[in-house]
């Protein structure tokens, strides 16, 4: 699982709720997870974010679908 943590963990900007966008990347190959990364990077880059990435096949499984489906909560 490709986990790289927070993308702008320094930026202290949030959202109106001022709490750090949650970022919930699933992809299905590492050139397009890195490719979201880049894409978040650019689209964030005034916000503080919490980034979190998931293989399709992972969501398959039970644990790995809840962290998913919880993180965008």
């Amino acid at each position: 699982m490709m986990n790289p943590g927070p993308v702008n963990a320094g930026n202290t900007a949030t959202g109106g709720s001022g709490q750090p966008l949650k970022i919930c990347v699933v992809f299905d190959d590492d050139i397009s997870a890195c490719g979201a990364q880049v894409l978040i990077r650019h689209v964030v880059s005034d916000f503080a974010s919490d980034t979190q990435s998931f293989w399709f096949d992972e969501l398959d499984l039970p644990t790995p679908g809840v962290a998913a489906a919880r993180f965008s909560q």
